[in-house]
């Protein structure tokens, strides 16, 4: 999808309202949107294509990861700075559920508690010009009333031991599979209700707010910012 092609003047918008003459269709992210429109068909809320038309939305391929899109109506004179935001939160969103998948893997595996009972949190580290990833104590990072004195633990070290852990108990399954099966099920619930969870439902907030803002031709540049901050967690 080319990045400098500002005209969209043969799309339609998402709601069906054609723009009036000082304006231009842009894009916008719309699984959101699409997401709660089908959610308050689902709860009774709205009929369908009511307010939102279905029709109206499409697929873009980018760089072989696929994001719907909807079209919304703005002033012209604003649709330069508009696109810059709108290529930054789609690259944005891409990084998000890049790092979602890729990071899915080692959060089942492990989940490991310090000393003072935190949980521990994977992060890049930079000492001295030296990049690795690393697991800290979230009392380390964060104010939590707790003092903790657990080492910092580099996840290739990490990673070894996990395999050796996983290959242990798999070598006698009678014994340690079922409770194996308990602690994935149980990690993966917790990692989704605390962070992704919450990061969705106010995406959704965020969302909505700009789709309001864009429409009523008000600024929109603080909630573009919390966009792309909520996108790189």
């Amino acid at each position: 999808m080319e990045e400098k092609n500002y005209d969209y003047s043969n799309k339609k918008s998402y709601n069906g309202v054609a723009p009036k003459e000082n304006e231009a269709l842009v894009p916008f992210l719309a699984h959101e949107v699409l997401k709660n429109y089908h959610q308050d068909i689902r709860d009774g809320i709205r009929k369908r294509n009511e307010g939102i038309i279905e029709d109206s939305f499409e697929t873009w391929n980018i760089r072989g990861r696929k994001i719907l899109v909807g079209f919304t109506a703005i002033p012209k004179d604003q649709v330069e700075s508009y696109m810059e935001g709108f290529w930054k939160e789609k690259d944005a969103y891409l990084e998000s559920t890049r790092k979602k998948r890729s990071s899915s893997v080692s959060a089942i595996y492990f989940h490991p508690r310090s000393a003072c009972g935190e949980m521990f949190r994977r992060i890049h580290w930079n000492n001295r010009g030296c990049k690795s990833i690393v697991w800290r104590c979230i009392s380390r990072l964060e104010p939590t009333g707790q003092e903790c004195h657990a080492r910092i633990v580099n996840e290739m070290v990490l990673e070894n031991v996990v395999v050796q852990a996983i290959n242990t108990l798999l070598g006698d399954k009678s014994t340690y599979q079922a409770q194996l099966q308990q602690n994935i099920a149980k990690v993966i619930r917790s990692a989704q209700q605390k962070t992704a969870d919450g990061i969705d439902e106010r995406l959704q907030e965020l969302q909505k707010e700009l789709l309001k803002k864009a429409n009523n031709k008000e600024a929109y540049d603080e909630i573009a910012d919390e966009i792309f901050k909520l996108r790189e967690q």
